[in-house]
């Protein structure tokens, strides 16, 4: 099931869909993070098993699904840019791969060895956040790599979840274990933490 909510507004459900589980022949396996295409209304999928990216319109249908290609496996976060570029983090190395929408594999972004990308969240065309399962916080990163900037919990509990820009423009976090959600001002210092 789908569920997807207007960022920046009083939260309210905009799409709600419940996807076939046979896409092309293949079960959907271990599906780990969802992404939002609101320019196209659709929604994509890290097919984690199965190695590939499932695109659901709002309805639930499969629209199109693509492999990862040889070498690439276990996709976990997915993101589309607003050039419908999609970024797709390994579950189990230190990198983000950018395809186009139709599938076609464009190249690599490497990460520092120690971070796990988990769930992604686009900024703009050139800037990415990136959940690090590895460790306790977030980078904020561009397309060539560079980190930009990293927010790190102080909370040794801490197992990052997710990353999103809360409605006063902080960069926030959510953990599943330690403080539910933390944010944190433009100097990396914590503004709030709930939970």
């Amino acid at each position: 099931m789908f569920l997807a909510l207007v960022p920046g507004q009083v939260p309210r459900v905009e799409f709600l869909a419940s996807a076939e589980k046979n896409i092309n022949g293949l079960d959907l396996s271990s599906p780990q993070c969802l992404a939002v295409n609101p320019r196209n209304e659709e929604f994509l999928v890290a097919d984690a098993l199965n190695d590939r990216v499932v695109i659901f319109d709002t309805l639930g249908r499969a629209a199109f699904s693509f492999p990862l290609g040889e070498e690439r496996r276990n996709p976990f976060g997915v993101a589309v840019d607003s050039q419908d570029e999609i970024i797709v983090g390994a579950m189990d190395l230190a990198v983000l791969w950018l395809f186009d929408y139709s599938g076609a594999y464009l190249g690599a972004i490497s990460l520092p060895d120690s971070v796990l990308p988990g769930r992604l969240h686009v900024i703009s065309v050139d800037t990415i956040l990136v959940v690090d399962r590895a460790g306790s916080g977030i980078l904020e990163i561009d397309k060539s790599g560079r980190i930009i900037r990293q927010w790190i919990s102080k909370n040794a509990k801490c197992k990052p979840s997710s990353a999103f820009i809360d409605r006063t423009g902080n960069t926030a976090m959510v953990s599943f274990d330690g403080s539910a959600v933390t944010g944190f001002d433009d100097g990396g210092g914590i503004s709030y933490s709930l939970g």
